[in-house]
């Protein structure tokens, strides 16, 4: 088994690895047989598992240790590092260190400049009007630790900041259940779990809390997740391009990443028609990092952008668009991801006979990209269903079998997109039923194409 040292080495990026060199020598001196290990560490995150190994790094790098001290090492090494990812976060986290300053003065009795650092952060957030969950938590616990301290300033505080101190913690808890509250509904969708009783407890306290303008938010945001509510999508979406979040926070993000998954839900559901919707949330997520994780794009994230890229642009247009970001995207097969963009690209710009050139010369590393692929590569057999019909039976059992191994994994709502639009195509193919109109089904995966081709059969 791998070090936890080794293990995290593996998964940082460059620029995390040298902000992590440079902490150590805060701990550590350059030419140190410590730091020797973790340079040879960050040197060998390419090489196999076993040279890796505490073993190996002892018996083939530092013969002259003895293995518990290369074991020590490895784990003060991680120790360390635990330092530094949690001081990494705070340093990340808007006014945390304003707040423990604060509570530092406080505890050591520098009262006057304790008083400054709650202004300034009192202020600060007041004063922008700008609407945060982490805001909110951080101006509670301030004044909860400017009250609760021997700081004199307390003496003479009137009754109303104490209850207004009571209700900033109230306001937090109601805002952070609605945001928990949602994600159940979220996670229980994708993975078909009923999270109804946990909901309904957290509900019970909700409803106990008066709202403010952040559990406002967040109670749109839970009923478009909720209940596929359109209105609250787009009251949702004026807020987030206006600027009234603080950009780059965690709600910040996490309302981003909720509103592009729901753009394509309710696009594939017919919900949404207009084009500019798609625009300008694309346009705004990618500006401001929304669909990045340490500026990275998740793969399945940037299949999703770029079908919302598909709506909007033409087929160079949406080229261009894949080749400038790939190398931002976080996967195993760079070369596969982008085949399968490529292969994206041509269905939704109707070249449905290259898709084939695309999905079948690769192994594709996730089950999303899995997944599309047996959608897109259907659809292409179909389209040539003419000329190679044996092609499109072997594509259409395939899916059918994908699906039926696969619904487990699947969400109820991707399930039944996918399986509805199995039966739609095999609709259109044969000749003993009427052709559904696509219209009438909900939800539908690649709806735009199956009402093109109601149309052309129609």
């Amino acid at each position: 088994m791998l070090s936890k040292i080794v293990v995290l080495i593996d998964h940082l990026e460059a620029g995390q690895a040298q902000d992590l060199r440079k902490y150590l020598l805060t701990k550590t001196y350059d030419d140190s047989d410590i730091f020797k290990v973790f340079k040879y560490l960050v040197g060998s995150v390419k090489r196999k598992e076993e040279q890796k190994s505490p073993e190996y790094i002892h018996a083939k790098v530092f013969p002259k240790s003895s293995k518990k001290t290369i074991a020590n090492y490895l784990s003060l090494l991680y120790n360390w590092a635990e330092e530094w990812m949690a001081l990494e976060t705070v340093r990340q986290e808007e006014f945390t260190l304003d707040h423990l300053a604060q509570r530092w003065l406080n505890k050591n009795g520098l009262y006057h400049l304790a008083d400054q650092t709650y202004n300034r952060i009192e202020r600060s957030i007041t004063e922008e009007k700008k609407i945060d969950l982490h805001r909110s938590k951080i101006r509670a616990q301030a004044m909860f630790d400017q009250l609760f301290s021997n700081n004199p300033a307390r003496e003479v505080l009137p009754k109303e900041t104490y209850i207004e101190m009571v209700g900033s913690f109230r306001q937090y808890v109601k805002a952070k259940l609605l945001l928990i509250n949602t994600e159940l509904h979220n996670w229980g969708d994708i993975n078909n779990y009923d999270f109804e009783r946990c909901i309904e407890e957290n509900e019970k306290l909700i409803n106990t809390i008066e709202a403010d303008d952040t559990s406002h938010i967040l109670e749109l945001l839970l009923a478009m997740i909720k209940d596929n509510h359109v209105p609250s999508f787009m009251v949702l979406k004026d807020i987030l391009l206006s600027g009234r979040l603080v950009a780059g926070t965690r709600m910040f993000v996490i309302i981003g990443r909720y509103m592009q998954r729901m753009a394509m839900r309710f696009w594939s559901m017919g919900l949404i028609k207009d084009v500019k919707v798609m625009h300008d949330l694309l346009d705004f997520g990618m500006r401001t990092g929304v669909y990045f994780t340490n500026d990275r794009l998740p793969s399945v994230v940037f299949h999703n952008v770029e079908v919302q890229q598909c709506q909007i642009a033409d087929y160079d247009a949406t080229q261009l668009f894949i080749e400038q970001w790939i190398d931002a995207v976080a996967t195993e097969d760079p070369e596969a991801t982008q085949a399968l963009a490529t292969a994206q690209n041509c269905f939704y710009h109707q070249r449905y006979s290259e898709i084939h050139l695309y999905t079948g010369r690769h192994v594709f590393p996730t089950f999303n990209q899995k997944n599309l692929v047996q959608g897109l590569h259907l659809i292409a057999a179909f389209e040539n269903r003419e000329n190679e019909r044996q092609i499109y039976e072997i594509a259409l059992s395939s899916s059918q079998n994908f699906l039926k191994r696969n619904q487990q994994r699947m969400s109820k709502h991707l399930f039944d997109s996918y399986r509805n639009l199995i039966t739609f195509i095999k609709a259109a193919d044969g000749k003993k039923t009427a052709m559904p109109n696509p219209d009438h089904i909900s939800p539908l995966l690649y709806r735009k194409w199956c009402m093109e081709l109601y149309r052309r059969m129609e």
